[in-house]
């Protein structure tokens, strides 16, 4: 929040801010293992041992932006499947994203209809205009 105040601050009238990646969408899979991952951290008193990761509904990137006069959100990218399993260990985690992850979320994104694809974006892309 305090980023995004600061940039407001500083960006003159009309100009526009563009953020990419940096809004992880907290409705796919890998969100939703994002915030069960969370909320077990926080249960065991270790909110902050992952670092500050957050996963973001629309909602919420647009209420982040409500200072702006316009914001367009943009989904990005495509995970049907999520590119990685916090609960495997990192050798298994690699063989499931090699032979798991990618070869289905490859083939789902080269078949399934862009407005699915949207559906299925692991992050929010961002422009707006002060």
């Amino acid at each position: 929040k305090k980023s995004l105040a600061e940039i407001y601050r500083v960006l003159k009238p009309g100009g526009k801010l563009f953020v990419f990646g940096s809004f992880p969408n907290v409705c796919s899979l890998m969100g939703i293992q994002g915030a069960l991952y969370d909320l077990v951290l926080h249960l065991r008193g270790n909110e902050y041992r992952n670092g500050p990761v957050r996963f973001f509904s629309k909602h919420e990137v647009r209420t982040l932006l409500k200072s702006y006069r316009e914001v367009n959100l943009v989904p990005a990218g495509f995970a049907f499947l999520p590119k990685r399993v916090l609960i495997f260990p990192q050798i298994i985690d690699t063989y499931y994203r090699l032979y798991v992850a990618n070869p289905v979320n490859n083939f789902l994104a080269s078949v399934l209809p862009k407005t699915l694809i949207k559906l299925g974006a692991t992050h929010h892309d961002v422009v707006a205009s002060k």
